[in-house]
């Protein structure tokens, strides 16, 4: 039989969480809007948006409506709507620093007009996403807050905050599973959404134990080898977006120019993931998450 009083101290604590990362996106997603060009302020946003998934993901068995799925949707809605941005600016990075490149500048000034036409089709699609993921949480959450009373919870804290803790564990341990499960089979080539899908679970994990777990010397192994990871599997999907761009400019004399400069980016990237995903050693030590309050 489910203790009320465990089950309602745990929630409490996620909850807790899950404000104060809310209050975070919040502050995160005003100074965007307040300077949509601030790359920085983009990046900040994205990041401080996959943690409150992430969030919410894991803590979904004691968070009831806090964790809905309609929250979470409009969330990854928010949060998708940024993707195209993020792309075109790695791209005219890339472009920007390619030597001695005929017609470069006219490019980079393609890839400008684009992004501003970005900004301007993005703004109210992810205002529209975030304001109803934003009204709804907090909502939730105020309700969560009036229907947590002392009495029902009274000296469940101690074992409330372990069933808490039960519930990271087993979040961390998901998604230790589904990289420990990929990481062997990865194949970038023939299988590209699946190593996709691994960074996902990367990022998932990396969140989980920046934001809930005791920093502890294997916990913050385990975040070094995930945001290595991120690393390895972005600069290898950073060059295959680069594909669906040079392709989309085409007709640029820039174009053929980039075209060695690529193959050898993708060559490059492909050859780095798969090198770090051979060494299991260190996956395995990484993914061996473990940790004492204590």
């Amino acid at each position: 039989m489910r203790r009320p009083d465990l089950d309602g101290a745990a929630a409490d604590e996620a909850a807790r969480l899950v404000a104060a990362h809310l209050r975070r996106a919040r502050r995160r997603a005003k100074a965007w809007r307040r300077a949509p060009d601030d790359r920085e302020a983009l990046h900040a946003l994205r990041t401080a948006l996959r943690r409150l998934r992430a969030l919410l993901r894991a803590f979904r068995p004691v968070l009831g409506d806090i964790g809905r799925g309609a929250i979470r949707r409009r969330l990854r809605l928010a949060a998708g709507t940024t993707s195209a941005l993020r792309d075109l600016d790695v791209f005219a990075d890339w472009v920007a620093v390619q030597p001695a490149v005929p017609q470069g500048r006219r490019l980079l000034r393609r890839i400008r007009k684009a992004t501003s036409d970005e900004l301007a089709a993005v703004g109210p699609a992810f205002d529209a996403a975030w304001t109803g993921a934003d009204r709804r949480m907090r909502r939730a959450l105020q309700a969560h807050a009036s229907a947590a009373t002392a009495p029902a919870h009274a000296g469940g804290g101690a074992r409330g905050g372990r069933r808490f803790e039960g519930a990271l564990r087993t979040a961390v341990q998901r998604e230790c599973l589904a990289l420990r499960a990929g990481l062997p089979a990865l194949d970038p080539v023939r299988r590209p959404d699946e190593v996709h899908g691994l960074r996902i679970a990367a990022k998932r994990l990396r969140h989980l134990l920046d934001a809930a777990a005791p920093r502890t010397m294997v916990v913050r192994r385990s975040i070094a080898w995930c945001r290595a990871w991120q690393d390895r599997v972005g600069a290898w999907r950073d060059a295959h977006v680069a594909t669906a761009m040079l392709r989309r400019w085409r007709d640029e004399p820039a174009v053929l120019a980039l075209r060695r400069a690529h193959r050898r980016r993708l060559r490059e990237s492909r050859v780095a993931l798969e090198t770090f995903a051979a060494d299991r050693h260190a996956w395995r030590d990484a993914l061996d998450v473990r940790w004492s309050r204590a």
